[in-house]
């Protein structure tokens, strides 16, 4: 009997059936329990929210989490990266908090976290976990075909011939100009 009832809500949920007054007055209740666990509440804090808001017991509040969760989907299963914006929305939502009760110092904390949460903070313009990561190479090719082997022996024979050797001697610095540079 409870996967029909399920089911009956995804499709209210859906638009395949209009569901009665009650199913939708349920289902406003299920929606705001799912909204909560989205923004990091754990099941029993939104059951105890919900037995504010709504008005019913722990027995309720606890099913109707329950509920939300078999209806929409289970939020704690969230992609990590869903996770981590849910989590930076909360800490910011904090640090207003602070701001506005005068608590600079723990604002500017909890700033600082939630940037780290995201990576925001320091140089990520590499994006390395390893300063030596550049070096790694993409990958190799093996090539087993004589021909194709042939052709690049030839190529890089005919670049090695092309290529300028140049001497220490040869080259010029500020302070030692050659003829050719100076006039």
């Amino acid at each position: 009997m409870e996967g029909a009832k399920i089911d009956r809500y995804r499709q209210i949920v859906l638009g395949i059936i209009p569901g009665t007054a009650k199913q939708r007055e349920m289902l406003v209740k299920y929606r705001h329990g799912f909204s909560l666990l989205c923004e990091g509440w754990t099941p029993m804090q939104v059951a105890h929210e919900l037995m504010k808001e709504f008005d019913c017991g722990t027995t309720m509040g606890l099913r109707i989490v329950r509920d939300s969760i078999a209806i929409f989907g289970d939020a704690a299963k969230f992609s990590k990266k869903g996770m981590k914006a849910a989590n930076y929305e909360r800490l910011m939502k904090l640090a207003k908090k602070c701001e506005e009760r005068g608590e600079y110092g723990t604002a500017r904390l909890l700033i600082k976290d939630a940037n780290e949460l995201l990576g925001l903070v320091g140089d990520s313009e590499e994006h390395l976990e390893n300063n030596a990561e550049w070096m790694r190479p993409d990958g190799f090719v093996i090539i087993t075909d004589p021909a194709v082997l042939e052709n690049a022996n030839k190529i890089i024979t005919v670049e090695s011939e092309d290529a300028e050797i140049i001497n220490d001697e040869e080259t010029t610095s500020p302070d030692n100009l050659s003829d050719s540079q100076t006039g």
